[in-house]
């Protein structure tokens, strides 16, 4: 089936392991990352807006931070969003890599995918994604 598939192993304090598998006509990959299920709750959100902003504010990722903690030095788990089209077509991206903890600059693994998908399937990720971080469910999936 053509899906995107998460999981969430949630932690006492408030966070979580974000887990995301992609299986997509014979293509697969896994990868996760630790998140905040509050910032993960307030992402999610973002997923519903409607027009989506074409500069790929609305996205999802987390990774090895760099040195500074303001950004990512090594990103393990991405999803972004931007329309387009003018009929309501969105671009879905998600790029997972496993980690090289050997050197931070480095992949073991990558896979990178652009999907099409419509308003209301980004509404349905919007919804699932809030129902892992509010802790409803453990898993979620997203036909493609």
């Amino acid at each position: 089936m053509n899906s995107l598939n998460f999981r969430v192993e949630a932690a006492e304090d408030g966070t979580g392991e974000l887990f995301l598998t992609v299986d997509y006509q014979g293509f697969s990959g896994s990868s996760s990352c630790y998140v905040d299920l509050i910032s993960l709750r307030e992402v999610a959100q973002k997923f519903a807006l409607y027009p989506i902003p074409a500069d790929r504010s609305v996205r999802l990722e987390g990774g090895y931070f760099a040195p500074d903690m303001k950004s990512l030095a090594q990103t393990h788990l991405h999803i972004s969003a931007v329309p387009i089209d003018s009929i309501g077509n969105v671009g879905l991206s998600v790029s997972l890599a496993v980690p090289n903890d050997e050197g931070i600059s480095t992949y073991k693994a990558s896979l990178n995918c652009e999907f099409s998908v419509s308003y209301e399937q980004l509404k349905d990720l919007s919804l699932g994604l809030i129902a892992l971080a509010e802790r409803q469910r453990d898993e979620y999936s997203l036909a493609l």
